[in-house]
């Protein structure tokens, strides 16, 4: 399975995957398949995140795991490469194709620090 797309946005990490019937991949089992947690503590992180929470912004708030730990687990599992964005200069001509939208910045954790 090869997503689409993987970010990290504003603390959270996204990724999407085309859909396949009968195929689900969730954080919470990559991560396990990784040896990054076990199941006993994939299962009590599930119970103490609140609702609304990612799993994976739950592990990090935590300070289970860091948000490198948790990237390099899906470049991994995915076969996918992972760019930050904010340690990179994109060139201005190819800024300019990018929608408007997309290239307002996101207040993000780091920013409040």
């Amino acid at each position: 399975i090869r997503p689409s797309v993987v970010q990290f946005n504003a603390g959270r990490i996204e990724f999407s995957i085309p859909y396949q019937v009968g195929i689900a991949v969730m954080l919470g089992d990559i991560l396990v398949k990784a040896g990054l947690i076990s199941i006993q503590e994939l299962d009590l992180a599930r119970k103490q995140k609140d609702n609304n929470e990612f799993l994976g912004d739950f592990f990090v708030r935590a300070g289970i795991l860091d948000e490198s730990k948790i990237i390099t687990a899906l470049q991994n599992n995915l076969g996918v490469d992972f760019i930050d964005l904010r340690e990179i200069e994109i060139a201005q001509n190819v800024a300019r194709c990018l929608p408007k939208e997309l290239c307002e910045k996101k207040p993000s954790n780091t920013d409040q620090a």
